[in-house]
């Protein structure tokens, strides 16, 4: 028997949220110049208390902690997940050593992940949002049907065999695909899409300020979209991090990297902050950093 890996359920559950979207307001959000390309997509979308740094100082920051880490005897084996207070005691540091591995500056807390006295924020998830021009569609359900379709496209156009395809615009369990990999690695793999009701808003002024059906964070209806693998019993009695990191590692570098380069133009990604990286957002196949201007 497997169960799903247990590391994901945060981030879902923050995504299975149901509530009615929100009205947006009706001109684009504007560019503020003294603002990074980041910040300015990640603020139209809805994810706030993001903050702009001097240029290389989020490095400084993940290295500090990397150099932290091995002084505590922590393995860089946990590269791709965030460092919290709450994890560090989970691996039995004292609250000195875990105070040190998560800082509680605003700056320290976006770099690095949640810290020790705040509560985690939607800056502590990956969030999407959507821009569908408006034109692409005539009804809500026509804009979610468009998207839900263009978004199953893009995995079968990777090889996945889909077993059961169906619009899953409402929170889910997920469907099962077939895959060369996952044969190959004797897991089970999964994919859940989730496209709740669109508003009609228009796209931030730097994506082109056109009027769009929207999903984002800021009208609280944020899609979903994810592809994952199903840890074994064995794997999770055992503490197998090993297997199950290996495993994570090569679903993401089969399928998140094509996800991405075939995402439409109208998709914003924000990435939080994992152990190795700061976070960022990519619009149209760039990566952008929140740094501050020059």
């Amino acid at each position: 028997m497997r169960i799903k890996l247990t590391l994901t359920v945060s981030a879902l559950v923050l995504a299975g949220c149901a509530v009615k979207p929100i009205e947006l307001p009706q001109q684009p959000y504007k560019y503020d110049a003294t603002k990074s390309f980041a910040y300015h997509y990640a603020t139209a979308m809805g994810v706030i208390n993001v903050v702009d740094l001097p240029e290389g100082k989020a490095e400084q920051l993940l290295e500090q902690r990397r150099k932290t880490m091995l002084e505590a005897g922590v393995s860089s084996s946990l590269t791709g997940y965030a460092v919290s207070f709450l994890l560090a005691k989970s691996l039995g540091l004292s609250s000195s050593i875990a105070n040190n591995l998560a800082l509680d500056s605003a700056e320290d807390n976006f770099v690095l992940g949640a810290g020790t006295n705040e509560e985690k924020t939607i800056r502590d998830y990956d969030n999407l949002a959507f821009y569908l021009p408006y034109d692409e569609a005539s009804l809500p359900d026509d804009a979610r049907r468009y998207v839900f379709d263009r978004l199953t496209q893009i995995m079968q156009n990777m090889g996945m065999n889909l077993l059961e395809i169906e619009s899953e615009y409402e929170y889910g369990t997920g469907h099962a695909f077939n895959h060369s990999l996952c044969t190959e690695l004797d897991t089970e793999c999964r994919y859940q899409i989730r496209i709740p009701q669109p508003v009609i808003a228009y796209a931030p002024e730097k994506l082109g300020g056109y009027k769009a059906w929207v999903w984002s964070p800021a009208s609280r209806n944020a899609p979903f979209y994810s592809i994952y693998n199903v840890a074994g019993w064995g794997e999770i009695a055992t503490f197998d991090m090993d297997t199950i990191v290996k495993n994570q590692k090569a679903m993401q570098d089969t399928f998140d990297k094509q996800i991405v380069s075939a995402y439409p133009d109208w998709v914003v990604e924000y990435k939080k902050a994992a152990f190795n990286e700061a976070p960022y957002v990519r619009v149209r196949g760039v990566s952008y950093k929140f740094i501050e201007p020059q």
